[in-house]
């Protein structure tokens, strides 16, 4: 039988699941998780094949367990699993080896399908799609904003709540200096030219695709 972890923070979908999952003969879940760390410590002593994680933990990404699986259990074949479409989720996804990208709002049959192919070594996410994302991401500037630091991110926050340069460095416990040099540098990488276009991207970013910590 295939060995199957899950880690998600809902306890009544994670019973679901392993429900669902241990109907058919050929799958195992020898691990269920609420967090990170304790499907890490699972993941130790168990050693899945495959790993079904959410996206959006309740105070973590699943993507950063993905990220560990990766490192320290390249073997195990990850599957993530999302409530709602994000592309940046989709993209980092695949960018640390995810085999497959599943909406919650799937039926069984497409979940059992799925984990079926990525066993026999397929890999769900086209990789058509993936350029596709990146090219429309790419002329958004939103993987820009993605592969800015913490630092620069929380400053973004700010702006896209109207703060001012004084109310980011009170805010931030930042010299005032430092925030001026850093709005300037976030204004150049992402090619803006003022504060309000700094704000738009965020505030839209962050109503279609989320959250951007843990990506």
């Amino acid at each position: 039988m295939v060995k199957v972890l899950i880690c998600d923070d809902h306890e009544m979908i994670r019973d679901g699941l392993v429900a669902l999952i241990e109907r058919n003969s050929e799958f195992s879940v020898v691990a269920s998780a609420g967090d990170i760390q304790e499907a890490i410590a699972k993941a130790v002593v168990t050693h899945p094949e495959i790993a079904l994680i959410d996206v959006k933990l309740e105070t973590e990404s699943g993507l950063d367990l993905a990220r560990w699986f990766q490192k320290n259990q390249p073997e195990c074949k990850v599957v993530m699993l999302g409530s709602a479409v994000s592309h940046l989720a989709f993209l980092e996804a695949h960018r640390v080896g995810a085999k497959a990208f599943l909406p919650k709002s799937g039926s069984a049959m497409l979940l059992m399908s799925t984990l079926r192919e990525v066993t026999s070594g397929s890999s769900c996410i086209d990789t058509s799609q993936v350029h596709a994302v990146e090219e429309m991401l790419e002329q958004s500037g939103i993987v820009a904003l993605a592969h800015l630091s913490k630092n620069d991110t929380d400053i973004m926050r700010c702006i896209a709540r109207g703060f001012t340069d004084k109310e980011i460095s009170e805010a931030l416990y930042r010299n005032i200096q430092t925030v001026r040099n850093h709005v300037s540098k976030i204004m150049s990488k992402l090619g803006k030219t003022n504060r309000t276009q700094l704000a738009i991207l965020m505030n839209s970013v962050e109503m279609s695709e989320g959250s951007l910590s843990g990506l």
